[in-house]
């Protein structure tokens, strides 16, 4: 029994050596993008880039060289980002809670991202451009609008379609200088952003949107813009990071034991210092989620909690991204 109280005491010691060698981080901005394939973003060249804006401001940044989508089509890959889970979803069916109709939908009791947040007072706001209101639960319709509901995970979760203050919290976005006011306080703005540029702007497209090479461009001036506004906002301080991905591409490719995913996708990482990393580690969807669990203290999610036979994460966070 004497033991014991070494024993706790090496925990102790071991866990807080661990967590002060974790890259400090005060707030973290998803911004998610769509159906592209890593080569088709992060070409050799500039020139071959569908966006080339975004390619020049890539090159001193971090970028996840092996990451991948765990699923198709676009709706799974959402939910995983904030369930660490695709629940075996198959289709873009939308949401259960929207008044859209339908002749399928999808619904989730799991526990989520928000519940992980608020557990531990950390704030949050979900930005949906082209959205038509705070909250809003109407639906979507492909010929006359740009906002998608199968790119909104948040609406997906009994637990937060159902709760009037969560809802709140899920607003639209504008032109990219919308973003400032948000941004203006550190002490006040958002811990965790999860942004979604409207079907015109994230390379998806519509009916209403430009032909594909002018949305291709159309997409990387606006995500452009974003990124270098967020980057120069007061909030965003040597500590806080933007996390560009993509939900999927047009292969099958998976990582880290998954049979099949949702293809090769960019994923970058913006800090405010300029820092050219590369690498070249698996990651995928979960591995996002697991890193945003990882630096700000949360409970861990669907599948971000396996392990492997080692006893390591199956899904590991994307620190040497963020450490550099």
């Amino acid at each position: 029994m004497r033991l014991l109280p070494f024993v706790v005491a090496m925990l102790l010691c071991c866990a807080a050596t661990q967590a002060a060698g974790l890259p400090k981080v005060d707030r973290i901005i998803v911004i998610v993008l769509e159906n592209q394939e890593a080569t088709s973003i992060l070409a050799s060249k500039q020139s071959d880039s569908k966006t080339p804006r975004l390619w020049k401001l890539a090159q001193q940044q971090r970028i996840a060289t092996n990451y991948f989508g765990v699923t198709h089509p676009s709706e799974p890959n959402y939910i995983s980002m904030i369930a660490g889970d695709s629940f075996g979803w198959d289709s873009d069916a939308g949401s259960c809670f929207t008044k859209k109709i339908k002749f399928s939908c999808h619904r989730s009791n799991a526990p989520n991202l928000v519940d992980a947040l608020e557990a531990k007072n950390i704030t949050w706001t979900a930005l949906m451009q082209g959205m038509p209101s705070p909250g809003y639960l109407g639906g979507d319709y492909f010929f006359n609008t740009t906002y998608a509901e199968k790119h909104n995970p948040f609406i997906f979760f009994s637990n937060i379609a159902g709760n009037a203050q969560r809802m709140s919290h899920i607003r639209p976005l504008g032109t990219p200088d919308t973003i400032l006011p948000i941004l203006t306080d550190a002490k006040k703005a958002p811990r965790f952003l999860f942004i979604v540029p409207d079907m015109c702007h994230d390379m998806h497209g519509t009916p209403r949107c430009l032909a594909k090479a002018k949305l291709y461009a159309a997409s990387d001036a606006y995500v452009s813009s974003l990124i270098r506004l967020i980057m120069s906002a007061p909030a965003f301080t040597d500590r806080s990071a933007i996390i560009l991905t993509w939900d999927e591409g047009a292969t099958n490719g998976a990582c880290c034991g998954l049979p099949q995913g949702g293809g090769r996708v960019a994923t970058i990482i913006f800090k405010k210092h300029p820092t050219a990393f590369r690498s070249p580690t698996s990651y995928n969807h979960y591995s996002l989620l697991s890193t945003i669990e990882t630096v700000l203290g949360l409970r861990r999610l669907g599948h971000t909690a396996d392990r492997t036979p080692e006893g390591k994460l199956r899904f590991a966070p994307m620190l040497d991204l963020l450490s550099h």
